[in-house]
This record gives C-alpha cells, sequence and structure tokens, in this order.
C-alpha cells in the first residue's frame, strides 16, 4: 500500500493526515496556516457590521442596560466568568451563553473561545513542525526537537518495547500511539455541523425571542413595528453571530517581500528566490502550485522507511528541518546591522532550497 504521511504541529498537537507524499506534496498548502490570524471581536463592533450593512443611520443602543437583568444584577463578574470557565472544555455550551446577550458576549467570547478556535485557525508561526511517514519508529527520531515531556513519553514507549518478544514492532508506533495518541485533528468549532449550531437554529429560538415578546407587546399598545435599532441583537440569527463575531484573516503579502525562516537553525528562503524560480518554471511552460511555505515539504519528512511515492532521490524521508520551529514574516523581520545587511548568524540557504526544489519539480511534477 505504501507509505502515508501526517503533518504534524507538535507544540499546538494537532496533525492533518495527507496521504503518500507522491500525491498530496503538491497540495499541502502550507503557507496559510503561518499567515493566518483571527480576532474576536467586541460586541459593539459586531453591532457596528451589522448597522453598516444594514444601512441603519440611529444611534447603536448601549449594552449597559443589559446588566440590570436579573443575572448580570445579582452576579459578580469574576462568578460569570467562572461559569464560562467552568464549561472551558465545552465550546458549544459557552458559544450559547456568550450569544444570550451583548453583555454575555463581551465577558466570556474573547477570553474563553480562544482555546478552541487556537488549534484551527491560530499561526503556526514559531511552532515545531514535522510530516511524519506511519513508518516512522520510536527508536528513530530527530535528536533535539522534543521536550522533555515528550522525551518521556518516547522513552516510556523504548522501554516497554524492550520488554516484548517482538520489540521491532513495539517501536513502530510513533503514527499510533504519538501521533494519535497525544495529538487531535482539530475540528473546525465553527462549522455547521458543530452541535451548537442546532443549538441556535433561528427556528427553535423563534417562540422564545425577545424580539417576539416585545413584538407582541407592540402589537397590543397599537404600535406597528419595532424600531430596527432595539432587535438587531436578539432577532439576528445567533448562528450568524457567532460566524461573523469571529473576524478570520490570511497576511495579504508579495511573495518578494517575505521570507520563509527556520528559527531553530537561523536559517532564511527568500520569497523573491521562489518567486523567480516560478517564472523560469512558467517560461519552460510548467504549472507550479506551491507557495513559499510548501518548501518546507523538502526539509520536514522525517520516516524511517525511504519509501515516498516519488523519484526524488535527496533523502525527503530524512529531513534536516524536521521538527524544528519556523515562521514566515516579512524580509525586513530579518534581523540586519545599522547598513542594511542581514545579521551574520543568520545563513541565506535560498539558492541551496531552490535547487532541490527545482530537481523536484524536474522529475515528479511532469
Amino acid at each position: 500500500m505504501g507509505q502515508y504521511w501526517v503533518i504534524v504541529n507538535l507544540d499546538k498537537r494537532v496533525f492533518q493526515e495527507i496521504s503518500k507524499l507522491g500525491e498530496s506534496i503538491w497540495d499541502l498548502q502550507l503557507t496559510p496556516r503561518f499567515t493566518r490570524r483571527y480576532r474576536i471581536w467586541s460586541s459593539q463592533q459586531i453591532m457596528e457590521r451589522i448597522y453598516k450593512e444594514r444601512n441603519i443611520e440611529k444611534p447603536i443602543p448601549s449594552p449597559t442596560p443589559q446588566s440590570k437583568s436579573v443575572l448580570f444584577q445579582k452576579l459578580a463578574l469574576e462568578l460569570i466568568e467562572m461559569v464560562f470557565a467552568a464549561n472551558t472544555d465545552d465550546f458549544d455550551t459557552n458559544a450559547c451563553l456568550a450569544l444570550t446577550c451583548r453583555r454575555a458576549w463581551d465577558i466570556g467570547a474573547v477570553k474563553f473561545f480562544i482555546p478552541h478556535l487556537e488549534s484551527s485557525y491560530g499561526s503556526w508561526n514559531g511552532d515545531r513542525v514535522i510530516i511524519f511517514g506511519d513508518y516512522a519508529r520510536f527508536d528513530d527520531l530527530p535528536d533535539g526537537i522534543f521536550t522533555a515531556d515528550e522525551q518521556k513519553f518516547i522513552d516510556d514507549a523504548l522501554a516497554a518495547a524492550q520488554m516484548t518478544e517482538d520489540p521491532y514492532y513495539a517501536t513502530m508506533s510513533v503514527y499510533d500511539s504519538f501521533v494519535h495518541g497525544r495529538c487531535v485533528e482539530p475540528e473546525d468549532p465553527l462549522s455547521y455541523s458543530r452541535p451548537v449550531h442546532n443549538l441556535l437554529r433561528q427556528e427553535v429560538l423563534d417562540e422564545q425571542s425577545a424580539y417576539y415578546v416585545r413584538a407582541a407587546r407592540s402589537r397590543r399598545n397599537g404600535t406597528a413595528s419595532i424600531d430596527a435599532s432595539e432587535r438587531e441583537w436578539e432577532y439576528r440569527d445567533p448562528s450568524e453571530i457567532l460566524r461573523r463575531g469571529i473576524n478570520f484573516d490570511t497576511d495579504a503579502y508579495r511573495l518578494e517581500d517575505m521570507v520563509l525562516r527556520n528559527l531553530t537553525t537561523k536559517e532564511y528562503v527568500r520569497g523573491e528566490s521562489f518567486a523567480r524560480s516560478l517564472a523560469d518554471a512558467e517560461a519552460e511552460n510548467w504549472f507550479i502550485d506551491w507557495d513559499i511555505g510548501d518548501l518546507l515539504a523538502l526539509r520536514i519528512c522525517w520516516s524511517s522507511d525511504s519509501s515516498a511515492a516519488l523519484s526524488y532521490d535527496r533523502g525527503i524521508t530524512r529531513g534536516q528541518w524536521a521538527g524544528h520551529r519556523f515562521d514566515i514574516v516579512s524580509k525586513d523581520a530579518l534581523p540586519h546591522d545599522a547598513d542594511g545587511n542581514v545579521l551574520p548568524e543568520w545563513t541565506d540557504v535560498s539558492d541551496e532550497i531552490m535547487d532541490d526544489a527545482w530537481h523536484l519539480y524536474d522529475v515528479d511534477h511532469f
């Protein structure tokens, strides 16, 4: 069947299955993992966006009156935070609580959503990243990349292997025991398949909505309608507020102005060098669907077996950078001296990496 591979962020303890290298190496899309970011908006910012979209000219109501409700009148801020904290492992519960009113959102969303969003939406800049083959063994791993806790897990696995009748098979469990045992394949907490969206369906909440309560009272009082400014938060589809209340973005950049940095070895690849390589490939009528972050595939794959479903013959399964820390930043972020020269402790490895990349293009992409 061949060897299958998995991208692992050791610091965030998350992974993604990617099939065989020969089938998936051109579709890794690693750059967005390092350039993405998110920000949780305050209820005021959400309201401003809603009002702008609907061209509502009246002033946005303040969330202050909501502090007069029974909940917020009787409970101190610290106690409300404790309620959120008690459900810290349950995103759906905290999301429902945060969406009850603007003040609840401002107390709970910013602080208690982050642990759930980080694995799916957080930037990988500065994290240790490795691509493991499923034939990687505990007795054959890169040196110096693991934390004390991770190394203890590995040492314990090796000790257990020595007690078996067939230690060879016992040591071939990095993929199962380490990756699947210590890491998770993140589920998007905002996905519409999550329970929170079923809990927040508009048709479920309509009968209980404060909007409809006030609407009924208005009809009894002879008022034709309720002003939009009084009902935006309550009447807005809660699922939509949940998704719109979190601002996602990927840093826009010009490839020539960026660098891929190995923070562990202080080596870097210039985006302008990669851009020239892509231009050369295009001149040959080659189409390379890679971005600068995908160059990591040449250096961070690791396995105890050399099979990769590739013709590439430069040791891709024994990556020199496997498990190192990386980021993708503006070239101005490189340390410079007063004359604008990159400090000597940083090494430009662009030519070396691009030579390997060109070889991969040549032997495996066409």
